[in-house]
């Protein structure tokens, strides 16, 4: 199957698919390409951009190449959806105002409802546990949760390592032994019976 090409309509389109949030992988499935043409485009795409010798990107106007497109506007993409998302969780945990409203509706003589009385709060919830997100990845050493295991032996003690590894060998050299020994009893079973004069 021929590779497939990419211009700038399609570079932009697979953009707005990063935007949200969508990996590569993500991007391939979408359009229906193999993964690899897709870093392949990426890998093409960066080296046109690093051959400008600059370190901003360009805008869409300054560039020609579909594949530099793709790689700046995944690039930009990507990081916008990232600042995004942190802005969303940081939002989260300082705090964000809830409008509540409570109606009090009577039927009034003709038999429809009609509101008598409307109360409006603002409460401010907090989440924590975006908090806690937003620490355990600006922050890992600090809040990244660390999982200890310790592994013993029989009786608590070291595991026996060495005598493992012995006994497996040993185990595999009987395995193969075994192999050896059928091939040979097959061998011998199919060979013709000696001709008596």
């Amino acid at each position: 199957m021929p590779s497939p090409t990419l211009d700038k309509v399609l570079a932009l389109k697979v953009a707005s698919i990063v935007s949200t949030g969508a990996s590569m992988e993500d991007v391939a499935g979408a359009l229906g390409h193999d993964r690899s043409t897709i870093y392949r485009w990426r890998q093409r795409g960066r080296e046109a951009w690093e051959a400008r010798g600059e370190t901003d990107y360009p805008t869409l106007a300054e560039m020609d190449d579909p594949y530099e497109v793709f790689y700046v506007e995944t690039a930009k993409a990507r990081f916008e959806a990232k600042v995004e998302a942190l802005g969303a969780v940081r939002r989260a945990f300082r705090g964000y105002d809830e409008t509540r409203t409570k109606t009090k509706k009577k039927r009034n003589e003709d038999g429809d409802l009609e509101v008598i009385e409307e109360e409006t709060t603002t409460v401010t919830k907090f989440d924590w546990q975006a908090a806690m997100t937003w620490l355990e990845r600006a922050f890992p050493k600090e809040f990244t949760r660390l999982l200890r295991a310790e592994l013993g032996g029989p009786d608590g003690g070291a595991i026996p390592i060495e005598q493992r590894a012995t006994d497996l060998a040993a185990e595999l050299r009987a395995y193969r032994q075994g192999i050896e020994d059928a091939k040979n009893e097959k061998a011998e079973a199919e060979e013709p019976a000696p001709v008596v004069p």
